[in-house]
């Protein structure tokens, strides 16, 4: 939070051109896109998975079991007290670019994004409302949504939202190009004359929703 913040008040450009996803100038693509630094680290045994699933693993998943024991220890919360709790988890998440590149490879194991909130549940044993929302570019808000009416109604005590999104297959990115989406220079430039498309770019967002009066940190209310 506080690398974001300090990026946004001094006008640091987030969007990089780098080659760490594919080279310059595969497929036609813009240099420019928004990148996650790492996402291949993952600590297996401190989230009780074996290192064989580990390896196949979606990196959106790693990174949501990361990102969310991380959100809850900031608010606060013990993630081993909160098992058996009736902590709901939902997620926005629309793209699974891991499962083409195993679908032509017969010797992994796809990991289907259907069943990405189940991994989350599983570790952490929430018995909580577990539901997954794609709705394109508002998946995450859909799934912020659902989660507010989710703790309004009593369905679950507190509720875990993730918004994930991975850009790893240049086919993907090549498709939004061709649709006239993408920026051809890699920027985007809302609400400007030059306005010509928007910047793909990566992101895993966790937030913690609760009841004031049960809250530890505040970080803003509704």
């Amino acid at each position: 939070m506080k690398e974001f913040e300090d990026n946004l008040y001094n006008n640091v450009d987030m969007v990089v051109e780098d080659e760490r996803r594919w080279p310059f100038g595969y497929l036609g693509l813009p240099k420019g896109c928004g990148k996650l630094k790492d996402i291949s680290l993952f600590d297996h045994r401190f989230f009780h998975v074996s290192e064989y699933e580990a390896n196949y693993m979606d990196s959106q998943v790693r990174i949501m079991l990361e990102i969310t024991f991380e959100a809850l220890w900031d608010a606060g919360l013990d993630p081993g007290c909160l098992a058996g709790t009736q902590t709901g988890f939902f997620l926005g998440n629309c793209f699974d670019e891991y499962l083409a590149a195993y679908s032509q490879d017969y010797t992994r194991v796809p990991d289907y994004r259907q069943c990405f909130f189940g991994m989350l549940s599983n570790v952490y044993d929430f018995r909580g409302p577990t539901k997954h929302y794609d709705t394109a570019c508002a998946s995450g808000f859909s799934a912020l949504h659902e989660a507010v009416v989710s703790l309004r109604s009593g369905q679950c005590e507190r509720a875990i939202v993730v918004g994930l999104n991975l850009c790893l297959r240049a086919a993907t990115q090549n498709q939004f190009l061709n649709l006239n989406m993408i920026s051809p220079d890699g920027h985007c430039k809302c609400l400007d004359d030059d306005a010509n498309g928007y910047a793909k770019g990566e992101a895993c967002v966790a937030m913690i929703l609760q009841r004031k009066s049960e809250a530890k940190r505040v970080y803003a209310t509704g």
